[in-house]
């Protein structure tokens, strides 16, 4: 029905952004209950570290995983972990240091 139709179409209609969100959250969801069930604030912060890993960095998501599997949800203990293995940091906001 054209009901249905238009439904699906809406359904469809996603940008990448919430793409990438969602698929950030549910690789971090399966990070956080892979090895034993931890609170929320543990989820919390995996779900942080997923997406500064990420969204900012512009590591994959394989690698975030296995960083955050390796050494916990830290996010500069994750990044190094990440550059240690051969990662490459291909985003990151670059700040001219204008008070020298």
């Amino acid at each position: 029905s054209q009901a249905n139709a238009n439904a699906n179409a809406n359904g469809n209609a996603r940008d990448s952004s919430s793409t990438h969100s969602a698929t950030a959250s549910a690789s971090a969801a399966s990070v956080a209950t892979s090895d034993a069930c931890f609170d929320d604030a543990t989820i919390a912060q995996v779900l942080h570290a997923m997406d500064q890993l990420t969204s900012v960095f512009q590591f994959t998501h394989e690698e975030a995983q296995d960083a955050i599997n390796a050494v916990g949800p830290d996010v500069t203990l994750a990044y190094n972990y990440i550059l240690d293995q051969g990662g490459e940091d291909k985003g990151g906001a670059i700040v001219p240091i204008k008070n020298c």
